[in-house]
């Protein structure tokens, strides 16, 4: 086809009868964030957000909490003593190369307080390996992990374990927890509101927040999932019309593929930008390629104040 049959078939999509929407990733570019702004006005188009790997629930979490719709911001160069809880900083949960680059420079021997972490996990992680205590729960404690923590800064004792090496783990935790106060910090990788506020309410009762945690204007992890799932379900009874995707694989990462797979069959108007025919675009009527972001200009800004420029490393 031609750039100009797509644009005419885009056109016809977007003046046709349904939801329009255009489904992207978190986008950190400002200037692209402008074209998207504007496109949606135009159009009527409604812009949705969603993440392949989704920390949906840390965000839910401090919207509730603080006020602020923000990926909080955790600073583990302040923190002398870390609680994981299945988040593997050091390797695949949250913003882990920032986290690591912070994280280690608390580690030196020659330090007077070279700081500690305990982390309760269900499989081996990069965090795991590199902790001082690893006490290993299955997935379906972690929450409890958490409620017994809480129980026990809140009200002195904890009932989810009976006496046993989770019990003495969580004890000897949140002894180290008490112990370094403000400089204390409590992480988890439960996507789950609920755990998350839990999570929150800690760090507040240890006097965390403003130390090693803050609420300020962190964009990392804008993925919506609640609108993402009203969206398959609309696109399965036929109220979606047009479909624009953007640098995204829902079709293969979503947690309900096979529903996002069904329901775009049903979506008269279908358009993946992603760099290749993945599981996606492969299922799309038209697939608009988009340069590799290796070879592509841009900018970015993560906390709304500085923005950094992207430049090209592949001719």
């Amino acid at each position: 086809t031609t750039w100009d049959e797509l644009d005419r078939y885009v056109d016809s999509g977007l003046k046709g009868p349904g939801r329009k929407v255009l489904l992207t990733k978190t986008i950190l570019s400002p200037s692209l964030q402008r074209v998207i702004g504007g496109f949606c006005r135009t159009n009527d188009v409604e812009h949705l957000t969603v993440d392949a790997i989704s920390h949906g629930a840390v965000r839910e979490a401090a919207r509730i909490h603080s006020g602020k719709d923000v990926f909080p911001s955790y600073e583990f160069k302040a923190a002398t003593m870390v609680v994981s809880v299945g988040a593997d900083f050091l390797g695949t949960w949250g913003d882990s190369s920032y986290y690591e680059d912070e994280w280690v420079q608390t580690r030196l021997p020659e330090l007077e307080n070279m700081s500690r972490l305990r982390v309760f996990e269900s499989v081996m992680s990069l965090t795991g390996t590199n902790s001082d205590y690893r006490t290993m729960v299955k997935p379906s404690e972690q929450g409890k992990v958490l409620v017994a923590m809480h129980e026990l800064l809140s009200q002195g004792m904890q009932n989810q374990f009976a006496s046993g090496p989770i019990a003495t783990g969580i004890e000897n935790a949140v002894y180290d927890l008490k112990k370094a106060g403000s400089k204390a910090l409590v992480v988890s990788g439960v996507n789950d509101v609920h755990a998350q506020l839990l999570v929150a309410d800690i760090n507040h009762l240890l006097g965390a927040e403003g130390s090693t945690v803050k609420y300020g204007s962190n964009r990392l992890f804008q993925g919506d999932d609640r609108a993402f799932n009203t969206l398959v379900k609309d696109m399965n009874e036929g109220i979606v019309g047009t479909l624009i995707m953007l640098d995204v694989n829902p079709a293969y990462n979503a947690l309900d593929k096979e529903a996002f797979r069904t329901g775009l069959t049903k979506v008269k108007t279908t358009v993946c930008m992603n760099g290749m025919a993945d599981e996606t675009g492969a299922r799309c009527k038209a697939i608009a390629p988009v340069p590799h972001w290796l070879e592509s200009w841009g900018d970015l800004s993560i906390d709304g104040k500085r923005v950094d420029l992207v430049q090209p490393t592949i001719h």
